[in-house]
């Protein structure tokens, strides 16, 4: 591959199975990286899952360069605009990516670098309509995930922004909705921009929560979700329960990601598949932790049962999550409960035996909700 510019142009429609080869694209070795050009001004529709894959594949060219053009700016004001293209630019998380990554913003030939980041760097909050985002997770001022209780608080009070009230949960279920979010941000905070990614490098990290009434637009996104849906709504109807809705729970960065870091070293998304799937499965087994051998970040207790605490939290809310790393997709589906089903397990699929290097960790998961309760249409 050479170095000559790279132009990526995206279509109005932006499917999952877009961004995975444009992240495929740009899945280059370190010494094959150039100047980027993104062209986003047609994209009217961005899948979920597609944004934040597209997003976390542009970090490693911000220091090479990176032009990206959104959506034509209208004489509107910059609060209307943001609004009418919400879709694109917030919940898809390319928003976030582009103001942190970018080194030149366009919109109608006009360069809006400045506005664009401020918007979303300064001016755009935590909350707005149905979704809540906290942005820098990897700062230890950005959110308390050391201190449980503190950290509950906090996750207490989001749950109503995104119309759903806390008690739609019963007290123990709502615990383990909070530790499975608190070991997700836990995560990011002991690993994303750690050895071996140079200490130089500018991340972006962040959780968020929506709510949905209907999944049957986000499936495309999490993986094989057929077959956990199948089976959450066969346990539901044998209880005589219903199902309200979903909360959807995004765990993300694009930093040094699970292989690299438990290998420590980054040289392992261009080698072998096979010694990164290794890796991998090393990582997400029960009590494999790097921080102990590294010595470079806190270690609480007994270090290496984030992932596990994770998959225990899903399997008590029959919840589902995906897992998107380097060139890896890996699920846990909390319905099944066959001796092979308590963690995190790499997806085989067609879909998922070609797929190239996403910087960072991203992690998708869907907890169903099991209360009545008045919530907000949203497809």
């Amino acid at each position: 591959m050479d170095k000559r510019m790279r132009r990526i142009e995206l279509k109005q429609r932006v499917t999952l199975q877009d961004a995975e080869a444009t992240v495929t694209r740009l899945g280059a070795a370190p010494e094959d990286l150039g100047a980027l050009v993104v062209d986003l001004s047609d994209a009217v529709d961005i899948e979920i899952g597609a944004g934040v894959r597209i997003g976390n594949a542009l970090r490693r060219y911000a220091s090479f360069g990176l032009e990206v053009f959104v959506p034509p700016y209208k004489n509107e004001g910059w609060d209307k605009y943001f609004s009418r293209h919400w879709s694109l630019l917030t919940r898809s998380g390319l928003g976030l990516a582009i103001a942190t990554h970018a080194t030149r913003i366009v919109a109608s030939n006009n360069q809006v670098s400045d506005a664009f980041r401020k918007y979303y760097l300064d001016e755009y909050g935590e909350t707005s309509q149905n979704l809540v985002i906290k942005k820098n997770i990897h700062e230890v001022v950005s959110i308390n995930a050391d201190d449980r209780d503190a950290f509950a608080m906090t996750f207490y009070s989001y749950l109503p922004k995104v119309n759903v009230h806390p008690g739609a949960f019963n007290r123990g279920d709502l615990a383990t909705l909070i530790d499975l979010c608190r070991e997700g941000v836990l995560n990011v905070r002991d690993h994303a921009f750690r050895k071996p990614l140079p200490s130089n490098t500018k991340i972006l990290s962040y959780c968020s929560l929506r709510y949905y009434q209907d999944i049957s637009g986000i499936s495309a996104g999490m993986g094989p979700l057929a077959p956990y849906l199948d089976r959450l709504h066969k346990q539901h109807d044998e209880k005589r329960g219903g199902i309200s809705g979903y909360l959807e729970l995004i765990v993300n960065d694009d930093g040094v990601g699970v292989a690299g870091r438990q290998s420590q070293s980054q040289e392992i998304y261009w080698g072998p598949k096979g010694r990164e799937e290794e890796v991998l499965l090393d990582a997400l087994r029960k009590g494999a932790s790097i921080k102990p051998v590294v010595m470079d970040a806190i270690v609480r207790g007994d270090p290496g049962y984030g992932f596990s605490i994770m998959a225990d939290s899903l399997r008590r809310l029959n919840g589902f999550a995906s897992l998107r790393t380097g060139r890896y997709l890996s699920v846990c589906d909390g319905t099944r409960r066959d001796p092979f089903s308590t963690a995190f397990s790499i997806a085989k699929g067609r879909s998922s035996m070609h797929l190239g290097y996403l910087p960072g960790t991203l992690i998708q998961a869907l907890v169903p909700i099991r209360s009545p309760q008045g919530a907000l249409e949203l497809r």
